[in-house]
Formats: C-alpha cells, structure tokens, sequence
C-alpha cells in the first residue's frame, strides 16, 4: 500500500504492528516517528493514534485481546456474540 492516511483513531484492545516491508510515519499520542522494515510499534488500548504509508509497506497488525467479532471464523464470532450476550445479563 503506497499514499495511505490511516486516520486518527483508538480502539479498545492493545495493538502491536510489525513493519516487515517499506515505512510507516507514525503517530502515537503526542510522539511521532518513522519505522522501518523489521521496526515492532505497540500501541496500548484506548490510546489515539495515526498512520501515514507513502511508500509501498506492509505490516502486520496483532490485537491483544484478539478481535474475535472481527474475525473470518464464523464460530468464532459467534462464540464472541454468545460471550458477550452471557456478560452482558450478568449486569
């Protein structure tokens, strides 16, 4: 991916991206920086963040806890649903 402006954002599980081809300027916070092939960012939950690729690069992105409801595995979604319903009648 070449001239691609990840926008400002946050989410609530913590995500690491490995650089494994090209780079990426990154924002975290209020910390900017460029990472290159082999470079390893972790970006805690909840903090903001944006990315510029201007160049060909690909990452990896990591999701801790795992992203189940975003996953292609439909029983793994289905397992994030029924989860997720069980905690939310225990409130």
């Amino acid at each position: 991916m070449a001239d691609v402006h990840v926008e400002a954002h946050s989410q609530a599980n913590e995500q690491i991206v490995w650089v494994l081809k090209g780079k990426m300027e990154f924002r975290l916070g209020s910390e900017q920086r460029i990472c290159g092939q082999g470079d390893v960012v972790v970006i805690p939950g909840g903090m903001e963040h944006e990315a510029w690729f201007r160049e060909d690069t690909e990452v990896i992105d990591f999701f801790a806890p795992p992203r189940v409801a975003c996953s292609p595995f439909p029983a793994l979604r289905a397992r994030a649903r029924t989860s997720l319903q069980r905690s939310a009648s225990m409130l």
